[in-house]
């Protein structure tokens, strides 16, 4: 299954719901499809969808999904790599009114170089991306958060001593 993932923000993104319809129109993509469509003003046609999802609805469309095509937002990158999935991060664009800036375009850039999602830049790229997505290889997702808990501490703890 592919799950889409648009966030919870008050901005659409209207031209990734509908090249998705196109692509299941075209038979590139065969698998069943779900969409947490946000504030988009497009209905997918080929697809099921819902506005917004609650967690439970999310962590379960999570799970099942073994693609995630999302947009480059780090709170939806991150959950899905956490979950283990590969993800597919697709940037908003501010010429389409998708974003207040082009924010997203450095996101997905800075998740690729990295090795941990596949970047799209353009939802034209999606079919291609798609078509050689066996061909890709991403690195898998470690949290650092338990360091970072630890260097806290670690400091906490020698500011308390010195008081």
């Amino acid at each position: 299954m592919i799950f889409v993932v648009l966030g919870s923000r008050m901005f659409q993104f209207d031209r990734l719901l509908k090249e998705i319809d196109n692509l299941i129109e075209k038979g590139v993509i065969k698998d069943t499809v779900f969409a947490q469509i946000g504030s988009s003003t497009y209905r997918p046609r080929n697809y099921a969808y819902k506005e917004f999802l609650d967690q439970a609805e999310f962590k379960t469309y999570i799970e099942q999904a073994d693609i995630i095509i999302t947009h480059a937002g780090t709170g939806s990158i991150i959950t899905s790599l956490q979950a283990g999935k590969t993800v597919i991060a697709v940037a908003r664009l501010k010429q389409y009114h998708e974003v207040v800036d082009d924010h997203q375009l450095e996101i997905v850039r800075k998740f690729s170089e990295m090795g941990m999602v596949i970047g799209v830049e353009n939802v034209a790229q999606l079919e291609t991306t798609l078509l050689k997505l066996d061909a890709q290889h991403v690195n898998q997702f470690v949290s650092n958060t338990q360091h970072i808990i630890g260097l806290i501490e670690d400091f906490i703890g020698k500011q308390v001593k010195k008081v």
